[in-house]
């Protein structure tokens, strides 16, 4: 498989800044499932992604995700919280 990666530094303000990267993955996109990478992706996937990751849990209620997740962005953590409607 090739597999290319750009990484690119563009200043987005007095805080932080923005990495953009880009990738090929020599793949047909009807064989990437979004929806199921982040309903099954585990802490452990999620914090090896970047070391700015630092924890994730996420759970369903019915169709009803809820996924929380913290990281570091430059010198502050945040802490995010998602809810979505999901079908099966």
């Amino acid at each position: 498989m090739k597999t290319t990666f750009t990484n690119s530094k563009a200043s987005t303000g007095k805080y932080s800044d923005r990495y953009l990267a880009s990738f090929l993955i020599n793949l047909p996109a009807e064989h990437i499932d979004l929806g199921k990478w982040f309903t099954e992706m585990k802490e452990t996937d999620y914090t090896s992604y970047s070391p700015a990751h630092i924890a994730m849990s996420s759970y369903f209620t019915g169709e009803t995700l809820f996924s929380t997740n913290v990281e570091n962005i430059g010198i502050d953590q945040i802490v995010q919280h998602y809810t979505m409607q999901y079908s099966f």
